[in-house]
């Protein structure tokens, strides 16, 4: 779910709180809506480009910050054609946490 959507006027989609480890060489990708909802479109389809942009960008790929900030960069050139014309706010958050040999899940 998208970060903020339990916020007050956020919609109040019903979640629950849990608390998961990390495993080592996993990423965490939080997003708001503004990164993959567009009038006309599917959201969840949206969010399945997104899933598969990131699987892409990290398959084997180290957990370090320019591999995180490329694959940030690269799923935002993937969801938002045009950032000039794009007229709602955008957060996104990748948090990796490194294998013990340093590489990704796949690595």
């Amino acid at each position: 779910m998208p970060l903020g959507v339990n916020a007050p006027g956020g919609g109040g989609v019903p979640f629950e709180e849990v608390t998961r480890p990390l495993a080592p060489g996993s990423t965490l990708v939080l997003c708001t809506d503004g990164l993959v909802e567009r009038p006309g479109t599917d959201i969840g389809a949206r969010i399945d480009v997104l899933t598969h942009t990131v699987d892409a960008a990290l398959k084997g790929a180290h957990t370090d910050p320019d591999t995180l900030d490329r694959a940030a960069e690269r799923l935002i050139r993937t969801l938002i054609a045009d950032t000039a014309v794009h007229d709602d706010d955008v957060t996104l958050l990748m948090i990796g946490v490194p294998a013990p040999d340093g590489t990704g899940a796949d690595g």
